[in-house]
């Protein structure tokens, strides 16, 4: 098993989901998919929100295919903690807090608001491929236009633990957030650090990245344009 398929942002469409895991079944890749699971916005009943939540759970705990799953800031609305997402973690699917393996890769699942010393962590450190919502800030991941001013919706913390000084083993992290980046690929430390956001949400197939760790390459099908990169090798 080489390839993984990396989403984010899937915003409780079911169409979307169904797409995944067809996939998945289909070609036998794993699945990594950076936060925000769940679609809450100011004007949905807490009821809605739980009915998503709710039916996500059902499909983790249907997937018969190796997942990787970590929170977005939407996912933590009712739960500040995420804990209905942790508490669908058992073999085959890792989670917030969790590491697991794919392959000869180790990948580490990074909360929503994971602050430095989460990153930190000897075994984070150590960790193949980091997977958390928020892109690093500074790397062109997390940049777009916000009422027409240019901002980075990155995180810090992430880019502080990518830094050369702290050691960090990492070669990949995964991650979405922000749905018209001004790129979606970029090296920050030594890591490639993609993300996997789209800006169509009404898509039939949702914005997608296929790693393959075999081959060292990642291909962005975003709509009917694909970008093919080359991606590290493990050391």
């Amino acid at each position: 098993m080489n390839q993984l398929l990396h989403l984010s942002d899937l915003h409780g469409n079911k169409t979307w989901f169904d797409w995944v895991a067809k996939q998945a079944r289909a070609t036998g890749c794993a699945v990594a998919i950076s936060g925000d699971l769940v679609d809450a916005d100011a004007h949905q009943a807490s009821s809605a929100l739980k009915r998503q939540m709710d039916w996500i759970s059902v499909w983790v705990r249907s997937a018969d295919f190796p997942l990787f799953l970590c929170s977005g800031n939407h996912d933590i609305v009712l739960d500040d903690n995420a804990d209905w997402l942790r508490a669908l973690a058992r073999p085959g699917v890792t989670v917030d807090g969790g590491i697991g393996v794919f392959g000869d890769r180790s990948i580490t699942c990074l909360p929503w608001g994971s602050e430095a010393q989460a990153f930190l962590r000897t075994e984070v450190l150590q960790a193949d491929i980091w997977l958390h919502h928020a892109p690093p800030t500074e790397c062109g991941l997390g940049r777009s236009d916000y009422g027409g001013q240019p901002m980075d919706f990155g995180s810090d913390d992430l880019f502080a633990a990518l830094s050369p000084a702290w050691g960090a083993r990492t070669q990949l992290v995964l991650s979405g957030h922000v749905h018209t980046a001004t790129k979606w690929q970029a090296k920050c430390g030594r890591a490639l650090c993609l993300n996997a956001a789209g800006d169509n949400p009404h898509a039939s197939v949702p914005n997608h990245v296929l790693i393959d760790l075999a081959a060292h390459t990642a291909i962005l099908q975003n709509g009917p344009a694909t970008d093919k990169i080359l991606v590290p090798s493990k050391k």
